[in-house]
């Protein structure tokens, strides 16, 4: 009698980071359990850690993968970015976790295209999103942010995909109401006339 395989209660992912150029700069790792998930950062030549890299010097998840794309959606990590790439959209995800923000370095890649952000749906994740707005000014032809007005707590894209919607009219929404000088301010004055309506 063969017996069933068991699924395992783990899942490892190595999400390989590399520059512009393709060169292998970090890999970042994620054990997901039914406890929840632990993450660590390895060096090319596996040794743990960064070695003393800064993370806000790290590239973009996926950066090398863009090409000429003139849009790219910014999501909040990797395994949201991931799955809009999976999907064929141009995306990048911040490596740097939601209370650290990625640096000049790493965002000036963008440079000149229409940049999309779309940011995990809680205060901390929306809060990260704006930093990042707020350093592509000068650097992205055009900012946008996603509006996902009936996201759960915490959903990000990968969440909005597992639930099989479609995500272009979220991209196209986007596209067609650009931000307006910095997306700090601009959503202080959103929140503002929230209040005052």
């Amino acid at each position: 009698m063969s017996l069933a395989p068991v699924a395992s209660p783990f899942r490892s992912t190595r999400y390989e980071i590399r520059d512009a150029a393709g060169d292998l700069v970090a890999v970042h790792c994620r054990v997901d359990s039914r406890d929840g998930k632990q993450m660590w950062w390895e060096q090319p030549d596996g040794t743990k850690g960064l070695g003393g890299q800064p993370l806000a010097d790290l590239p973009l998840f996926g950066i090398e993968r863009l090409d000429g794309r003139s849009i790219v959606v910014v999501c909040e990590g990797e395994k949201a970015a991931e799955a809009l790439q999976k999907r064929g959209i141009p995306a990048v995800g911040t490596v740097t976790g939601a209370a650290a923000t990625p640096g000049h370095s790493a965002l000036a890649e963008l440079t000149g295209r229409s940049v999309i952000l779309w940011p995990d749906a809680d205060e901390v994740g929306r809060a990260h999103m704006d930093r990042v707005g707020a350093g592509l000014v000068g650097i992205a032809a055009e900012i946008c942010r996603i509006d996902w007005q009936d996201a759960p707590d915490h959903g990000d894209a990968d969440d909005y995909l597992a639930m099989g919607l479609d995500p272009e009219p979220l991209i196209d929404a986007a596209v067609q109401a650009p931000l307006k000088g910095n997306p700090v301010a601009d959503r202080s004055e959103e929140h503002t006339s929230e209040l005052q309506s």
